[in-house]
């Protein structure tokens, strides 16, 4: 099952509606359709044997996407690109600001959100896939320790997956 997605996105200069479908299951959007697997499972045996998933419940998709319409519409960058990575960025320090810290799997339901919101705004799916990886190492590394890792909140730059996530940007 799919849902689609529709947003009023003033990216350009000309308010249009833009939308996207993601795929879901029952309550929840499964938003890694651009995440990196090895950002889910990492490279060892379960990365061989598994398809991890990365989602939310639709409605705080729907919020998080349209937190980061608010902010693309609000930006007078020239550069349409531009404008939707302060919109990821004005999302992920929100979030830093509010709780003092970002755990990894809800860092990349905000790329999540930026990825499908390209799509939207006409990206190629192609140059969506190489930057993701590289917009997400660039705000870890920017929050350095604010970043969690999801199963014992370590700061993520100490952990295997930011090996990962290193490798997969560097592609």
């Amino acid at each position: 099952m799919e849902k689609t997605s529709t947003f009023q996105l003033n990216a350009t200069g000309t308010p249009r509606r833009v939308s996207f479908n993601a795929p879901a299951d029952g309550w929840a959007v499964i938003t890694n359709r651009f995440c990196p697997q090895s950002l889910l499972v990492g490279n060892g045996l379960l990365a061989n044997i598994t398809t991890f998933m990365n989602g939310e419940a639709e409605g705080d998709f729907i919020n998080d996407c349209q937190t980061q319409v608010g902010y693309i519409n609000r930006d007078s960058a020239p550069d349409v690109y531009v404008r939707h990575v302060n919109a990821l960025r004005a999302a992920v320090r929100d979030h830093v600001n509010r709780c003092g810290r970002l755990i990894f799997n809800d860092l990349l339901i905000y790329a999540d959100c930026f990825a499908y919101l390209l799509l939207a705004d006409g990206f190629k799916e192609s140059d969506i896939i190489k930057v993701y990886p590289k917009e997400v190492l660039s705000i870890v590394n920017q929050y350095g320790s604010k970043v969690k890792n999801p199963v014992n909140l370590q700061p993520l730059d100490t952990t295997p997956i930011y090996v990962n996530l290193v490798s997969e940007a560097g592609k």
